[in-house]
């Protein structure tokens, strides 16, 4: 059993100055807090887009003292340990590399610093991630639970992602799994990014940190290396992201992003784009093709779309979906 003990005394930090300290293949997705109780999903990553990696069998077998339940799981666990506090830790403790995942994990967030929109890191433990606990959940679970979120408040959320990755981008941190699964709500309902097993780059390029998570296939940039990250990678899975807010769903619904990851890539490099009439679809659809260069750009035109609604007096003038 994994005890929590002082954060200095065990899980030495990984050293950003050395390059290409990373894993050696892509991770399945874990969700990031309280979707559901140990319910698990089909937004994975895996070793290509077209690929699953299986599941470790049985991981709520194991719990290192002091986790009340699990919350969540995948290849990581999401452990309740208070009020106040979750345990993110390795479904499997022998595996190294899921270990070394969160030890990644843990480098990123501690090089990104606080931030009101990224989660809180509160320490490492052994090879056990320490995270503020956000009872009000991911806003995907939001969404479902309240499908009738007005306009403005969506436009906020998007913003403040956006917002939130542009920062991120500046730290030259790539995320690798945007996604709705990954963002948190605070007590405010104000976004929380979390799920940071990205990439951290130097200033010429080269990958020092990499937890090797990437995306899923509807937040997917069709490219021919999977393990390429990039700012506009990020971006590409950023319009997915809005897009989910925006309309309520995930894009291509009909579509199973484990069984069907073919096809929706296939769509996404013909473009052949969802035709749903609603707000910021000119946003989205320029993040899927990748005509902005950075998160800055996206921030500028949700604002004047917030803006616009602002003003906009008449009541249903704009539409969800």
């Amino acid at each position: 059993m994994a005890e929590i003990i002082s954060p200095s005394t065990q899980g030495e930090p990984i050293d950003l100055t050395t390059p290409n300290t990373q894993l050696e293949s892509p991770q399945q997705h874990t969700h990031s807090q309280q979707e559901n109780d140990t319910e698990t999903s089909d937004h994975t990553r895996a070793t290509s887009p077209h690929s699953i990696v299986s599941d470790i069998s049985n991981p709520s077998q194991y719990r290192p003292r002091g986790v009340k339940k699990i919350i969540s799981q995948g290849h990581c666990l999401i452990g309740l340990l208070d009020d106040k506090s979750v345990l993110k830790y390795a479904s499997d403790p022998n595996n190294k590399e899921y270990q070394k995942s969160i030890r990644v994990e843990s480098a990123l967030l501690q090089l990104l610093g606080p931030h009101p929109h990224i989660i809180e890191w509160q320490g490492l433990y052994e090879e056990a991630l320490k995270l503020k606990f956000y009872p009000q959940g991911t806003l995907r679970k939001y969404l479902t639970m309240n499908p009738h979120v007005e306009i403005r408040k969506r436009l906020k959320w998007c913003r403040q992602l956006a917002e939130t990755i542009e920062f991120v981008h500046s730290k030259r941190v790539i995320h690798c799994d945007i996604c709705l699964h990954n963002v948190l709500l605070d007590d405010d309902l104000n976004v929380v990014l979390a799920d940071f097993q990205g990439v951290f780059k130097s200033i010429t390029g080269a990958a020092l940190l990499d937890g090797l998570t990437r995306e899923c296939s509807k937040a997917y940039m069709p490219r021919s290396d999977i393990h390429y990250a990039s700012t506009g990678s990020d971006l590409f899975a950023l319009g997915s992201a809005i897009y989910h807010i925006m309309v309520g769903h995930e894009v291509f619904p009909e579509l199973s992003s484990l069984r069907d990851a073919e096809e929706i890539n296939r769509r996404f490099e013909s473009q052949l784009f969802p035709g749903d009439n609603y707000v910021a679809s000119h946003i989205v659809e320029k993040c899927w093709k990748g005509e902005y260069r950075v998160a800055a750009e996206i921030t500028a035109e949700l604002d004047d779309l917030e803006l616009l609604a602002q003003a906009v007096e008449a009541e249903g003038a704009f539409g969800v979906g």
